[in-house]
């Protein structure tokens, strides 16, 4: 009696619509292999092998001459080294109206076309290939994809994955190399100028200072505050006591008595004494009569308040003091025009970066290649010139007239 069970590669699960054994009596066996299924039924019974991958977190620009240069590669190392091969080649394409493509053969790749005006997300390259070196008997096989990315989730950046299934540690090496050398050669390349602020802002230098300089106007600012209210809020009563006791030894200057002006000294040393002291002094006859009238204001507690001193609004102490307030405000005023001049170059910088960064694009359709042929027109380096022009002027203007407006009106 004819029995039949289905076999697929060794550690898959049987899979009967891959190739089938029928046993007619005890020793004929029989192999059934599917049409179209040869390949993959061999290449699955090749032996276990190991993987060697590398992503590559770059954005890029990649044509279809690009894509093609991969399999000459993999072509030239395999006609170099004779190695006797066959080989199977696939392309996955998933275009953006969330459709895929499946090519089977390396001709068509080269004659790839595509009608519809629609982009490409990713492209996924694949070789198969089965070898038997001149020098050793054993087959080997070795499976080789590179996979294009235009953009991941999370992340705005390009990826290009390189993955090698082989049975031979060295060959993978070397073939991972040889795609390397050539990914350097499609990933987008920046100007000096693009890569330097962008290491300075990934490494969080950028945001660090700008962080401390808007802490820096926060409490620069309620300082300010503080130094115009004091400035528009003169002398208060208390301080009239002085001004009072010199009013006093000026206008009798002319009497030329030496006293008035050692009472002044101690009247002033006096001033905290309690008042008890200075009513009696007074009463002592220690104090010359012409002070007795501030001596009484004293002693009455007039010079104990608080108040705004309208009798001192416009005297030279305050005026000295409206003058130390402006210093105050001037130092502070120098340091926010710094502080300002690098935030608005921290937000031109930040908005340079964004406008100018390339985007990753599979340049296979009529639709790539017009966003490739935009992106390097407004993307050029004369267009980055122009941007800084027009940022220089705009970070002059409010560095000049901004700060103006916010800390002084």
């Amino acid at each position: 009696m004819a029995q039949q069970s289905g076999i697929t590669p060794k550690g898959e699960a049987t899979d009967p619509e891959i190739a089938t054994l029928r046993q007619d009596g005890d020793s004929d066996v029989t192999l059934i292999l599917k049409k179209g299924k040869f390949a993959e039924f061999l290449f699955g019974f090749l032996g276990a092998r190991e993987t060697l991958s590398k992503t590559f977190d770059n954005d890029f620009i990649v044509r279809i001459e690009d894509l093609l240069q991969f399999h000459h590669l993999l072509e030239q190392k395999i006609a170099k080294e004779q190695f006797i091969m066959t080989s199977l080649v696939t392309a996955v394409i998933r275009y953006d109206d969330n459709t895929n493509r499946t090519i089977n053969t390396f001709e068509a790749i080269e004659k790839y076309s595509e009608h519809r005006d629609i982009g490409v997300q990713s492209f996924d390259m694949c070789w198969n290939f089965v070898f038997k070196t001149p020098d050793m008997n054993t087959v080997q096989q070795q499976k080789v994809s590179v996979f294009f990315e235009t953009a991941r989730l999370f992340s705005r950046v390009g990826s290009i994955t390189v993955r090698v299934e082989h049975t031979n540690q060295v060959w993978a090496a070397e073939v991972l190399r040889l795609f390397e050398e050539h990914i350097g050669k499609i990933v987008i390349r920046y100007s000096l100028a693009y890569k330097t602020l962008r290491s300075l802002k990934s490494f969080g230098i950028l945001d660090t200072i700008a962080v401390a300089c808007i802490l820096f106007i926060i409490v620069g600012g309620i300082y300010m505050l503080i130094q115009k209210k004091d400035m528009l809020n003169p002398l208060k009563v208390r301080d009239e006591f002085i001004f009072d006791v010199a009013e006093v030894l000026i206008d009798n200057r002319s009497d030329r008595d030496p006293s008035l002006l050692l009472q002044f000294f101690l009247l002033r040393d006096l001033k905290y004494e309690p008042r008890a002291i200075i009513s009696g002094l007074q009463e002592a006859g220690r104090f010359n009569s012409k002070y007795h009238g501030v001596i009484d204001k004293w002693v009455s507690g007039y010079y104990d308040r608080d108040e705004k001193s309208e009798k001192l609004t416009y005297n030279t102490k305050a005026m000295i003091q409206q003058i130390q307030a402006m210093q105050n405000i001037h130092w502070a005023y120098s340091y926010f025009r710094f502080v300002l001049l690098y935030l608005v170059a921290y937000m031109l910088t930040a908005l340079y970066l964004r406008v100018f960064r390339m985007q990753s694009i599979l340049a296979l359709t009529a639709k790539g290649n017009r966003q490739m042929e935009k992106q390097e027109k407004e993307k050029s380096i004369m267009m980055q010139f122009i941007f800084g022009i027009c940022a220089s002027i705009v970070a002059a203007i409010i560095y000049e007239y901004t700060i103006k407006l916010f800390l002084i009106n």
